[in-house]
This record gives structure tokens, C-alpha cells and sequence, in this order.
């Protein structure tokens, strides 16, 4: 500073150099016109100003080319400018509008660098677009204007060439258009107690998708579904999309808050997300399980312990027919338990044991015909063939009951034989006692033994009548 105090000193002593308004003027224009500075020494012309090369753009394919439809490629955009100009003042890059395809401008840009082309020193500052064709075929991609802003306000514009592209359609056997990516993942995570759950309480499902070489703009939404008796509060979708050293990552995370409304059980759908690797061309798919879980009535509620009225009424409806159930197997049992008691009434009445005790009923009371009748009528079971009272005395071979039933046929027939009804009594049941099958479940005893046990009654028969004669004639 010192410097140029003095030399503007001297200057003005010799009246060799402008005056100060003059300077002034000198330096703006060189400061406009990009001038070098002029020779300080008294009297010297100023020196020829330095001619800028004028900046451009180009733009180059960077990624696949051609591409499938749906993967990511890029363009890169390089601004070049005179690296001797003054105020580099950074370009603006513009959005760009691709007619069947989607195009971002990418989140990070490269540090500028300089490269020399012509003899002349450029600072080259790049851009990248990511653009994700939507339709095989070309893809025409426009000039692109980038804006170079003066500091006097004006502004410089510069165009690219335009580009095209080729895009390729992915061949799916009749399935959704899987994702042009690598290593592709989607999981399930749940905050909450799912073995604990009850009516009232809470739980959140979030889906998280991640990919690489790819874009979180392309990945695919997975909505919580609408589940009846849960109340759904889903939340904006989480996206992140990070390049380090060019290469691309993306994540999506669709959460949403369940409420469980009423019991029951209820089941999150299986996901999956088809991709198709783009450097083997193989295709794949990334699936998070079906997630069953179940909602338990809530004591704490009260009344409201099961839910909403839909649960009360299922449970109305289960406990009814529980209910249903119960009254039918009453019935049902009832109309056992009477079948089985008419069966046993037809049996007490219709059966061998109900004749013999109308037999024993009718010879205790004296009354022959009664007698008779209930008598053929108990030779139906008690003789195989046809029943009558000659067939009863060969099988039994008992004088009582000989004596017993002549007396009996005899008072019938107006003879004068005297007697009643109920000495058949006795005789009877000795003979069935001893003819009578055995129960079943028993082991029955051969012919020969019932033959001989036959003979062994008679005999004891015999005997208790022959002492019974000896103490009457005593």
C-alpha cells in the first residue's frame, strides 16, 4: 500500500500519470473487460487485453446405453469455461423434461477440475442426470441449458447436444415389471408385543425396501393393507438415496400403526418384489413371510373387554352357537335315553320275562283262563317248536308239574278235579331255572352237563317231595 501511495505521489510531482478519477475509471474497465493491468511505469501504453476462450457444454452417456426399461443410467453434463476468467461464478443446471423416461438430477455433484483443450486451460464442472426409461425403444434426450450468471447481472447460456437412447423391454411371463437393480432386499420389522397383544393396544409395521444401482424414487410402495377389527394410521414413506464413489444405493420404508379394534387373529400378507439383476440379467425376487399374530380380549376394558360391537356380535354368535350345541346334544340324548326306555318297556312287555311274570301274576291270583293263556303264551319262548302243555311235560319229566297242569286243564273242562292255579307256581319256576340260558358274557355249559344238572334237580325235587309225603302221613 505504501508502494502505490508513493508511486502515485511521484507521479503526480512529475504530471506524468492521470489523475485519481482517471485511475479509477481505468480500473473498472479492465475489471469489465478482463484487461490485464496496465504498466505502472511514467509515460508506458497499456498492454493488450487477454482474449477468453468462450465456454460450452457437452453431455456423454455415461451409463448403459442400451438399458432395460426401468434402469437407472446416466448423463453427464461438463460445463467448460476459461480457467483466466475472473468471478467463476457457479452455473445453474436446470430440471430435465424426458418425453418416456424419468430423469433426476443427481443428488451429488463431482469437484470441478481442470483439463486443457486447444493449447487453453478449461475448469470443467460436471452434473449427472439419472434417467429411468419408461418404454422400449429410443429415447430422445433434449439440448440441455446451462445458465452462467455475470456479475453485472446479465447471464451467459450455453447448450448441450442432444442425446439419444435405446431402452430394451424386460420379457416377464405374464408378471409385474420387476425392478432393474442389484441386491435387492425387503423386510418386515414390528415394534410391539405381538404375543401380548390385546384389545386397545398398539403395534407398528414398517416395510423396508433397499436396492442398489438404482434410485429410492423407483423402488416399490408396500401400503400397510386395511385389516377388519384393526384401525390403521399409516405415515409418510421414508426415502434415501446416497451415491458414494458413483455407486448408487436406495431405501424405502413404508410404516404404519396398527390398533387392535376387536379380537380375533389376523394375518399381514406375504410380500415380494421381483428385480432383475442388470449385469447377469437374471431374474430374482426378495420376499418378507406372511406375519400371523392375535389380539386377546383386554380385562382391563370392562364391557369393552372384546372390542367393538362386530366382536361382540361374533362372540354373541359363537357363544350362541356353543349354546346350539349344547341344547342339541340334550336332545339328541334325551331321544336316546327314551328309545332306549320304550325299548325296555316292549321288552318287559313282549319279552320271555315279561310272560312268565304275567304267568306267575295270573296263577297266584287262582284264575285258571288267565293262567292257561299267560301259560301258552310263555311256551312260546320257553319251547322251541310248537307249544304245547304234552312238549312242556316230556321236557321236564316233573310230576308236579304233570299233576299241576292236567289239574289245571281239568278244572277247565268242567271235571271235578280239585286244586288251584297257583300249585303250578313252583313247578314252573323249577323248570325254568334249570332250562333258562345262560346270561351273556358266560360260558354256557355243554349239552351233557345241563342234562345231568336237569337229573340232579328232578332228583332233589323228588326227594324234598318224598320227605314232604313221609312227614304228612307222620
Amino acid at each position: 500500500m505504501k508502494r502505490v501511495v508513493l508511486a502515485v505521489c511521484c507521479a503526480a510531482a512529475l504530471g506524468g500519470l492521470p489523475s485519481a478519477h482517471a485511475a479509477d475509471r481505468t480500473r473498472t474497465a479492465r475489471h469489465v473487460t478482463n484487461e490485464a493491468p496496465p504498466v505502472t511505469a511514467a509515460g508506458s501504453p497499456a498492454a493488450k487485453p487477454i482474449e477468453l476462450a468462450p465456454p460450452h457444454a457437452t453431455a456423454t452417456v455415461v451409463g448403459a446405453n442400451p438399458a432395460y426399461v426401468g434402469q437407472m443410467t446416466q448423463v453427464e453434463v461438463a460445463l467448460w469455461r476459461d480457467s483466466r476468467a475472473d468471478n467463476q461464478v457457479a452455473p445453474f443446471f436446470p430440471e430435465l423434461r424426458v418425453h418416456g423416461a424419468i430423469a433426476l438430477l443427481a443428488p451429488t455433484a463431482p469437484p470441478p477440475e481442470e483439463r486443457e483443450d486447444g493449447g487453453v486451460t478449461f475448469l470443467v464442472q460436471k452434473r449427472h442426470y439419472l434417467l429411468f426409461p419408461q418404454r422400449p425403444g429410443s429415447v430422445q434426450v433434449p439440448s440441455i441449458q446451462v445458465e452462467l450468471p455475470a456479475p453485472q447481472g446479465a447471464s451467459v447460456a450455453v447448450q448441450t447436444p442432444p442425446l439419444e437412447l435405446t431402452a430394451a423391454a424386460v420379457s416377464v411371463n405374464g408378471g409385474a415389471q420387476p425392478l432393474i437393480a442389484r441386491n435387492v432386499q425387503v423386510e418386515r420389522h414390528v415394534e410391539g408385543d405381538l404375543e401380548g397383544l390385546r384389545v386397545g393396544d398398539a403395534l407398528t409395521v414398517s416395510v423396508r425396501v433397499t436396492a442398489e444401482d438404482t434410485h429410492a424414487l423407483v423402488l416399490p410402495a408396500h401400503a400397510a393393507p386395511e385389516l377388519s377389527g384393526l384401525t390403521r394410521y399409516p405415515e409418510e414413506p421414508r426415502t434415501r438415496t446416497r451415491a458414494v464413489r458413483g455407486q448408487y444405493s436406495a431405501e424405502r420404508v413404508d410404516t404404519a400403526t396398527y390398533v387392535a379394534r376387536d379380537f380375533g387373529r389376523y394375518t399381514l400378507p406375504r410380500l415380494s418384489v421381483g428385480w432383475l439383476d442388470p449385469e447377469t440379467g437374471e431374474l430374482h425376487e426378495a420376499v418378507a413371510p406372511a406375519l400371523s399374530f392375535r389380539a386377546r380380549p383386554n380385562p382391563r376394558l370392562g364391557l369393552g373387554c372384546l372390542g367393538g360391537p362386530a366382536a361382540a356380535a361374533r362372540a354373541t354368535g359363537a357363544l350362541g352357537a356353543l349354546l346350539l350345541l349344547v341344547a342339541l346334544g340334550i336332545y339328541t340324548a334325551r331321544r336316546v335315553a327314551a328309545r332306549r326306555a320304550r325299548r325296555a318297556r316292549v321288552a318287559r312287555t313282549s319279552g320271555e320275562k315279561a310272560a312268565f311274570a304275567a304267568l306267575l301274576e295270573a296263577a297266584r291270583a287262582g284264575k285258571d283262563g288267565a293262567t292257561l293263556t299267560a301259560l301258552y303264551r310263555w311256551l312260546h319262548f320257553a319251547i322251541t317248536g310248537v307249544p304245547t302243555l304234552e312238549r312242556l311235560r316230556e321236557a321236564d319229566h316233573d310230576p308236579e308239574l304233570a299233576a299241576s297242569t292236567e289239574a289245571l286243564e281239568g278244572r277247565l273242562c268242567a271235571s271235578a278235579m280239585a286244586g288251584s292255579a297257583a300249585a303250578i307256581v313252583r313247578p314252573l319256576k323249577r323248570y325254568r331255572k334249570s332250562s333258562r340260558p345262560a346270561p351273556e358274557g358266560r360260558a354256557q355249559l355243554p349239552e351233557l352237563n345241563s342234562r345231568v344238572w336237569r337229573v340232579d334237580s328232578r332228583e332233589r325235587s323228588d326227594t324234598s317231595r318224598g320227605s314232604e309225603t313221609k312227614q304228612t302221613e307222620e
